[in-house]
């Protein structure tokens, strides 16, 4: 991390505030996977383009998100039958600011993402009755029987495009727990542009000029398959196993 810490400084800081500001609830998303050695060169060549979230003096902030799906899997088995219309429900906290929120994450049939979210206490990892009203009502089919099914940890780095609405956000560290089960994805990154439009987005330029290839991965999916090996998961077969081979093959493939 400590190189990581070194290249960020290249950037230009932003605040939470313009991150606000530019909050794309209503997006489009396109999705990235590499290994961690490739990460200081894209950073490199991002840093005229974009300037970095600076919280407390960090630009790689550590986040946890706590993930809810029923008894038998819904939201996970909706992703797996690449059902359009879905959602994932979740609570992000931001460990920095020790903040929290409850929130539905809906993807619908034109690919488009769209959040909607609620504050919660910052040290919440479970719904509350005071959550159900916004449950009901953004996810009113699968509320009543949601239970925790996945925690993950993270740290991740947050760009703001200097001129278009797009977001860049960069995963390190997957970590993810559940029931004393737990696995470290230590080399793996996930990388996501998140804009409004079709804006020329140099993110997406350098991902083609570095021969990464769009590779379209839940978090909260890959740590069910990870960590609840037994459910079933074969339209994720081949995703899973290029991951395996770009982590754990004796040269990283693109």
């Amino acid at each position: 991390m400590e190189g990581i810490t070194e290249i960020l400084k290249q950037f230009s800081p932003t605040v939470l505030s313009r991150i606000g500001d530019a909050r794309l609830m209503d997006r489009r998303d396109t999705k990235f996977i590499f290994a961690k050695e490739k990460l200081a060169e894209v950073l490199h060549s991002l840093s005229g383009s974009y300037d970095v979230l600076e919280i407390n003096g960090c630009r790689t902030l550590p986040y946890e998100t706590i993930y809810f799906d029923t008894p038998d899997f819904y939201h996970f088995r909706q992703h797996h039958s690449k059902r359009l219309n879905r959602s994932k429900i979740r609570i992000r906290r931001y460990l920095e600011t020790n903040n929290a929120f409850l929130e539905v994450k809906h993807k619908n049939n034109h690919a488009r993402t769209t959040k909607k979210r609620v504050e919660v206490e910052g040290g919440r990892d479970c719904i509350d009755e005071r959550s159900t009203g916004f449950l009901e009502k953004n996810a009113p089919l699968t509320y009543l029987s949601l239970e925790q099914k996945l925690r993950v940890r993270f740290f991740r780095i947050t760009l703001v495009n200097k001129l278009d609405p797009e977001r860049v956000t960069i995963d390190i560290g997957l970590n993810y727990l559940h029931q004393g089960m737990k696995h470290h994805y230590e080399r793996l990154i996930i990388a996501e542009a998140k804009r409004d439009s079709r804006i020329r987005s140099p993110f997406l330029q350098v991902m083609k000029k570095s021969g990464i290839r769009r590779f379209s991965i839940s978090k909260y999916c890959l740590g069910i398959m990870t960590l609840h090996g037994p459910i079933r998961h074969n339209n994720f077969k081949p995703k899973i196993r290029y991951i395996k081979k770009l982590l754990y093959a004796p040269e990283s493939h693109h």
